[in-house]
């Protein structure tokens, strides 16, 4: 399996970039601040709690505004907004204006790392990142099991006050597919493992989450650790709001004994 991995990601074409608009006006305004110092990158896989980790980061105005901002689905809108007309121009307008308490962060994936960047040396050459966060998810398979929820439902995570509501009725449009659910493990892996390989080979020394740790903790103490990873400290006069709530799901009995049968399949 991850012989087809290196083989999907070895005939990579190029990334091209988005046609821009051109706005010398916005272009200037983007860039009027000088590129912050500070550079935090988050790297994680999916359905691991990142966006609850992102959203207390940017209520602590301390730790940047982080988002997918090099998700290749999401770039056009954002480069749209500096009018960024190249990778470049891109990096520097979000490293001058995507910036909050001096600090510029982000989040990705090492898939979507390699799609815009070609590999981690050419991401670290360009974004030069200053900290680095590894977030992942012990439960690999309550993980799959929640993406497949997110792709059949669309219904990632709630934030209303009636969550519970909300989530019965998407129930109801979910079915579990073992076998979709054994090939997002897969991909789980795929990116578990290159994650690791780019930790290992350019020698960094992430900050190490994981999704059950963070849930058991409140949104002050993650703010707490992640300023402390930075060196800053939250704001404590201003309240940090945890809206995300996960969606519980039980797995029937025969997932398991039918996962193990067609992760052996997909394995060989």
């Amino acid at each position: 399996m991850f012989k087809i991995a290196r083989r999907l990601l070895s005939s990579r074409q190029a990334y091209v970039w988005p046609k821009i608009a051109e706005d010398t006006q916005l272009l200037s305004k983007s860039l009027k601040d000088p590129p912050a110092k500070s550079r935090m990158v988050i790297l994680f896989t999916p359905r691991s709690g990142s966006s609850r980790l992102c959203g207390i980061l940017t209520d602590t105005q301390k730790a940047g505004q982080p988002g997918e901002v090099f998700n290749p689905a999401l770039i056009p809108k954002v480069a749209k907004r500096y009018a960024a007309t190249s990778l470049n121009g891109y990096i520097r307008a979000l490293l001058s204006s995507r910036v909050s308490g001096g600090i510029f962060s982000c989040k990705l994936t090492y898939w979507h790392l390699y799609q815009v960047f070609g590999s981690p040396a050419n991401f670290i050459l360009q974004v030069q990142p200053t900290h680095w966060v590894w977030l992942l998810r012990r439960d690999i398979v309550a993980q799959a099991i929640s993406m497949s929820r997110m792709h059949q439902t669309g219904f990632a995570h709630s934030t209303t006050a009636d969550a519970r509501q909300d989530q019965d009725g998407q129930d109801d449009l979910f079915h579990y597919d073992a076998f979709g659910i054994a090939k997002m493990i897969l991909s789980i892996l795929f990116l578990e493992r290159f994650s690791e390989a780019l930790i290992r080979r350019h020698s960094l020394e992430p900050l190490r989450l994981n999704y059950e740790e963070l849930s058991q903790r409140t949104a002050g103490e993650i703010a707490e650790k992640l300023t402390k990873h930075l060196g800053t400290q939250p704001d404590n006069s201003q309240p940090i709001l945890a809206n995300h709530r996960k969606i519980n799901s039980q797995k029937p009995s025969y997932l398991n004994s039918d996962l193990i049968v067609i992760m052996h399949f997909l394995w060989a």
